[in-house]
């Protein structure tokens, strides 16, 4: 009951706010420096900030970086 009463938009954007995935569904939200990985993409991004916009419509902006590769061939 509590669920269907709210509804939060989650986006994930660049450092830049060049929305990635609009829309999203996740299980839990992610913290500071934890890393998501999307199929679409097939690449690991680093999240660098999570804002959190309590009004009408909440909306949750995380914002992510891609993970660097640093191995060497």
């Amino acid at each position: 009951m509590f669920f269907n009463k709210y509804k939060t938009r989650i986006i994930v954007s660049d450092e830049k706010f060049g929305i990635i995935r609009d829309n999203l569904k996740l299980d839990h939200i992610p913290k500071e420096g934890e890393f998501i990985f999307f199929d679409k993409e097939s690449q690991y991004w680093v999240v660098l900030k999570v804002i959190h916009n309590i009004s009408s419509k909440n909306t949750i902006w995380i914002i992510v970086i891609p993970q660097v590769n640093n191995e060497k061939s």
